[in-house]
């Protein structure tokens, strides 16, 4: 009975031990290089535009169902585009495993406004200044909204706007946690 109880909890020791040892590892090896970047992304989004308003954070976690997965991908584009061999899948959820695990969420939503393309270049902040001549933070919820609706396809909604402002109110809704979950937002 000791002999079988001992190698259960081994096998139960290595079920879940073995996978957080290589993650961590591959955290070390892959991500962590990268940190100083990133942290330098950050005070650079800092230093260009204010932080990320409340309302701008509750509208980008209703645009996206997983930020950080959606932060981790694309810091992966951008620090690991050709590296990636094997499964790129695989790759975007181990970076967003390791967005999660070193930045807070503030942290996490501010590198989304600043990345996310918005048909021209990065961030939500440049689009609100071209498109209403103001920074994101000084707009009113249905032009931010509509900022950050726009990031998720702007080559689409540049050619649908009823489209852009159907999901512009969906993204107000789920905000303020009445309307559909993200995955099942229109576009």
């Amino acid at each position: 009975m000791h002999r079988t109880l001992k190698a259960a909890l081994i096998g139960i020791a290595c079920l879940f031990g073995l996978p957080v040892a290589a993650f961590l590892t591959w955290d070390a090896i892959v991500f962590r290089p990268h940190l100083d970047d990133i942290h330098q992304q950050l005070v650079q989004a800092n230093r260009d535009a204010q932080p990320v308003a409340p309302r701008v954070r509750r509208l980008i976690e209703a645009s996206v169902d997983d930020v950080p997965a959606h932060v981790g991908s694309m810091l992966l584009d951008r620090f690991d585009p050709a590296k990636v061999t094997g499964n790129r899948q695989v790759a975007a959820v181990l970076w967003g495993f390791s967005v999660r695990l070193h930045f807070s969420a503030q942290q996490r939503d501010t590198l989304f406004a600043t990345m996310a393309w918005n048909g021209r270049d990065h961030g939500l902040d440049p689009h609100a200044r071209r498109v209403y001549g103001r920074p994101l933070s000084e707009l009113n919820a249905t032009e931010a909204a509509t900022a950050v609706a726009w990031a998720s396809a702007p080559g689409f909604y540049a050619h649908h706007p009823a489209e852009l402002r159907l999901r512009a109110r969906a993204l107000l809704l789920r905000s303020e946690g009445n309307g559909p979950q993200a995955g099942h937002l229109v576009n």
